[in-house]
């Protein structure tokens, strides 16, 4: 039986209690992850959560570009109104869905870049209009 030791509780475990790091070696064999599952879990659980975070964050700084929704508009002023809206239909993933998928800051800063703010009911007006 191998064992490995996990970098964050430095405990010393069988390797079944690791994930595959999706990577291989020139071998062809798989390359166990630095963490174990455990603290691989919490360590993404922690993740998601501050990207979450850090979205919400610049939703409260930003305004609907179509009505100008905001915080300073606003006394009820909610940052779950506003959406994000792809004008050139070139979305490689939504934003919502950046925060449980992983990614990095940066590659949603890019996704953002492309957007334009609005407020649920304008990105209704966008997209509903007959």
């Amino acid at each position: 039986m191998k064992y490995k030791k996990c970098r964050k509780c430095k405990e010393q475990k069988t390797i079944d209690n690791f994930f595959s790091s999706g990577h291989k070696t020139k071998d062809g064999k798989d390359i166990i992850d630095t963490l174990c599952k455990p603290c691989k879990k919490e360590y993404n659980r922690n993740k998601r959560r501050s990207t979450r975070a850090w979205i919400w964050k610049l939703k409260n700084k930003m305004a609907c570009a179509k009505c100008g929704y905001s915080k300073a508009t606003h006394p009820n002023f909610t940052a779950s109104a506003l959406q994000f809206h792809h004008p050139q239909d070139n979305k490689s993933f939504a934003i919502g869905d950046a925060g449980h998928r992983g990614y990095s800051k940066e590659r949603i800063r890019r996704e953002i870049n492309k957007c334009v703010c609005l407020c649920c009911r304008c990105h209704a007006e966008i997209h509903y209009t007959r």
